[in-house]
């Protein structure tokens, strides 16, 4: 046992050591700082007379037995092992780089790399990111900074109590400020001031930041003790990979709404002036209706009060919709597609769509506005031409899917409760769609063969994920589902409107869930809408000659980026792996900062490069420093043919007499 006399030094050298460090914060870290004062709460930490090392004691515990040095020396060494044995690399098969209007563009890369890697060791990515979950004594941190290994550290720790505690055990700058060759480290702590949406979102945009390497090669570290408390921050992580794949830029689907956009100004039609439009809120509700399976349990009730709101259906959900006596009152549409015109001439037939009028996105489909009574246009905020539109025509977090879109316009027009039927987001008692959905049908026509393909697949698809319904369990999605389901969250956190989810599906946070008995009781004490002079829609006219002249533009522009890539990658034949990953990542920094007030350019830039530079990103890093040439120079082979195809194919359609496109441009 040490004597008062050698124990008083080292307690003084560790008080040196928390006002160094946060002298450091204060100064470089200023909002870290602010944080750890605004925290008053007495530490957890206790000396160790015997040893002289602090150790962390919670209700009587000690954390660290063996002491916190030693245990974050096992740890590490534990994590450094596994980290050896894991096979990262991904098989070829689940390589998928689609949508980019070429079929398989490139294969012969993705071929290559399959050959290299059967005749290779598993192998780390050369350009390794990692995510720290759970800060504890810092003293596993310290070890992995030293290890020299990760480009960008995260450290993402819950409670600020924790963090405060390691400013008495490790010192911050020498470890920040030690880390050599532009690797960096960013520290995201939560606190009780910040609340929990403000920390995710605080996650959410730094894994964006960090892309490619967020999507392809982020390692993850658990720190004892922090598996529990991580669980939904690991979920933002995986959500982040599956979003990143489904909302960003894809050239097939981008290209094919663009060229819609300039057919639909060609064709004069109206826009929405969205800053004029109004519904009013006054005694007002407004039914979303989707076509989830949890429609089929809330159809009776809706249909019985029908008159009680004014009905917004979105997609696919029409159909059903007519068949069961309920026609709504506005139907929104985002398709793109083809198919979307041919499945609402096929409800047109049974049904006619006279009565209801369309709101639909610029980008849109041209075929199905002239079925409906009138049709009404509105930009969604991810289109290439939003730098060319004004804002009034806008429409935020209206995206993804057509009830997002159902939600967002209501939420624009008015204040009025929002109710929504049939937004499952997820796969509901397993199915995929209400029973009367038209993916459930078959034998259909021959226009809507790919329709009915679909559904068959839906039947079958792989659920990837998995999210909380509004009963607590555990319930299969997709990432497009969940996607929408997270688009659709942000939508609500913004909005002053109130949200009744009216679903056995997910939970959509924000919303208030109603079973079939509470919806029912709340709906005995409303009355019936007067609807004469609820809704005033107002319009403009976009210049057919503007947009069409911006898109060429705008294309142009874009291509000369591609020109510009090409050498830049030639140059990486010559750099070792990790190099050669940070020359790519730049290039894609770079794009985005040239087009920091040009978010329409950005978008155009990214559709045509975002896939392919990200499959080359993840090629080098998992092959071996030997075979990285020869992936760079195949993969060169194929974006220039890839390349030169699409410029021909798009041009051709942006300069003809009309914009039309009568294929699908999903390869």
């Amino acid at each position: 046992m040490n004597s008062q006399a050698t124990i008083s030094p080292v307690k003084d050298k560790i008080s040196q050591r928390y006002e160094a460090n946060m002298q450091f914060f204060k100064q470089h870290l200023p909002y870290i700082h602010k944080q750890i004062i605004s925290n008053e709460e007495p530490s957890s930490l206790t000396l160790d007379a015997k040893t002289l090392r602090l150790n962390k004691v919670i209700n009587g515990k000690t954390i660290y037995p063996e002491g916190a040095v030693e245990a974050a020396q096992k740890e590490v060494s534990h994590f450094i092992n596994r980290m050896n044995r894991i096979e990262y690399r991904p098989r070829p098969t689940d390589i998928n780089i689609g949508f980019l209007i070429k079929d398989k563009p490139f294969l012969r890369t993705i071929n290559k790399y399959a050959h290299n890697i059967s005749k290779s060791k598993k192998r780390l990515p050369s350009h390794a990111d990692l995510a720290i979950f759970g800060c504890g004594l810092g003293y596993h941190i310290e070890m992995l900074c030293n290890k020299e290994i990760f480009h960008h550290i995260t450290i993402i720790e819950n409670d600020i109590r924790n963090f405060k505690e390691s400013l008495y055990t490790i010192n911050w700058a020498s470890i920040m400020m030690s880390m050599k060759d532009k690797r960096q480290m960013t520290l995201i702590i939560n606190d009780d001031d910040r609340g929990q949406l403000d920390y995710y979102n605080h996650i959410k945009v730094h894994l964006h930041k960090l892309f490619p390497s967020s999507v392809v090669s982020m390692l993850v570290y658990n720190h004892i003790g922090s598996n529990d408390d991580y669980s939904d921050v690991k979920r933002i992580i995986n959500e982040h990979s599956f979003y990143t794949k489904v909302i960003y830029e894809r050239l097939g689907p981008d290209t094919q709404r663009l060229m819609n956009a300039n057919e639909n100004c060609r064709l004069k039609r109206k826009i929405l002036n969205l800053d004029d439009s109004t519904i009013n809120a006054k005694d007002t509700k407004i039914a979303i209706i989707g076509a989830g399976p949890s429609i089929d349990d809330y159809r009776a009730t809706l249909k019985k009060n029908r008159d009680k709101f004014i009905i917004i259906s979105a997609g696919s959900s029409l159909g059903s919709l007519l068949k069961h006596g309920i026609t709504p009152d506005y139907h929104v549409e985002l398709e793109f597609l083809n198919v979307a015109t041919s499945l609402l001439e096929y409800v047109n037939n049974d049904y006619s769509l006279k009565d209801i009028t369309l709101i639909h996105s610029l980008e849109g489909n041209p075929g199905y506005a002239s079925l409906f009574k009138d049709s009404y246009m509105f930009s969604q905020e991810t289109t290439e031409l939003i730098n060319h539109i004004e804002s009034k025509h806008v429409l935020k977090r209206g995206g993804l899917t057509c009830t997002n879109g159902a939600a967002a316009i209501a939420s624009r027009l008015s204040s009025a409760d929002i109710y929504f039927f049939g937004l499952d987001y997820a796969y509901t008692r397993k199915q995929h769609h209400e029973v009367d959905n038209i993916t459930n049908k078959r034998n259909l026509p021959i226009e809507l063969t790919d329709l009915e393909e679909a559904g068959k697949s839906l039947e079958s698809v792989n659920l990837s994920i998995s999210t909380m319904d509004v009963h607590g369990n555990k319930v299969g999605s997709t990432p497009s589902l969940n996607s929408a389901r997270l688009l659709m969250e942000s939508l609500i956190a913004e909005s002053e409107n109130n949200f009744y989810n009216c679903s056995n599906g997910a939970k959509i946070n924000g919303s208030k869930h109603l079973n079939i008995n509470q919806l029912e009781e709340t709906l005995n004490s409303l009355k019936v809408i007067k609807k004469n002079n609820k809704v005033k829609l107002c319009f403009n006219h976009l210049d057919y000659y503007h947009i069409h002249q911006s898109t060429i533009e705008l294309l142009e522009v874009s291509f000369t980026v591609v020109d510009q890539i090409i050498p830049i990658v030639e140059s990486a034949v010559e750099l070792e792996n990790k190099e050669a990953c940070k020359l790519i990542d730049k290039i894609i920094k770079g794009i985005e900062f040239e087009t920091k007030d040009r978010q329409g350019q950005f978008r155009s830039i990214m559709s045509l490069n975002r896939m392919p530079l990200l499959l080359l990103y993840l090629l080098i890093n998992y092959s071996s420093e030997e075979d990285s040439p020869e992936i760079i120079k195949y993969w060169l082979m194929d974006y220039k043919s890839y390349y030169k195809f699409v410029k021909e194919k798009i041009m051709k359609v942006l300069k003809g007499k009309d914009h039309y496109l009568k294929e699908e441009w999903l390869e």
